[in-house]
């Protein structure tokens, strides 16, 4: 079950439903599970793993990890921006989470040095 859309579906809103009771750690991991059966099933680069790698990001960004948070938010926005117009309201809102995080936290991170290390 968990390998069909209907699995990676229950997951991911169980994965909400931690996030919202602050079970951020717990949240991180199934949507890491998750991004790790949408390799291994289907291509790697889907726009499903991109709204997860967005949703990851976001649980790092909760858990105040700015730094993973950032590298996950790079890769979300790569891996949208193949599938989705350059104007796509949700392109557009990993980008502003993105600037978002790096305004809050205080600090310019070179995103491609994020990657590569």
């Amino acid at each position: 079950m968990q390998n069909s859309w209907n699995g990676i579906y229950t997951l991911t809103t169980y994965a909400k439903l931690l996030y919202y009771q602050g079970n951020f750690p717990t949240a991180a991991r199934i949507l890491t599970s998750c991004i790790g059966i949408t390799d291994k099933v289907y291509e790697s680069d889907t726009l499903t793993k991109g709204y997860l790698l967005q949703n990851l990001a976001a649980v790092h960004a909760s858990m105040r990890n700015a730094k993973v948070a950032l590298m996950y938010y790079a890769q979300a926005e790569s891996i949208l921006h193949k599938f989705l117009d350059e104007e796509h309201p949700d392109l557009l809102t990993c980008k502003e989470q993105r600037r978002n995080l790096i305004e809050m936290d205080g600090q310019k991170v070179d995103l491609l040095e994020e990657k590569n290390a």
